[in-house]
């Protein structure tokens, strides 16, 4: 059981790490096209909407799932170290 919980804190930090690298991900693309004004600049506007809708909703997917994985992994430790 000790052991299982603590594969359970170990994958549940792995998955926020990960959630954590494709939010450091966008934003260093996000970065990268500004230009010397300070605007993300985009080859067409078709880019530009399919560009912007996808970094959003990886953003959106990549918040919770930090909070969420950091919880559960708290949540493991706590009753990995609870165990007698």
């Amino acid at each position: 059981m000790k052991l299982a919980l603590m594969v359970l804190v170990i994958v549940s930090l792995a998955l926020a790490g990960v959630a954590t690298f494709v939010t450091y991900k966008i934003n260093e693309r996000r970065f990268k096209r500004l230009n010397a004004v300070g605007l993300q600049t985009f080859p067409t506007y078709r880019r530009m909407l399919v560009i912007r809708w996808s970094e959003r909703i990886g953003m959106w997917v990549a918040r919770p799932l930090k909070v969420f994985f950091v919880m559960f992994a708290i949540a493991a430790a706590f009753m990995w170290w609870r165990l007698p």
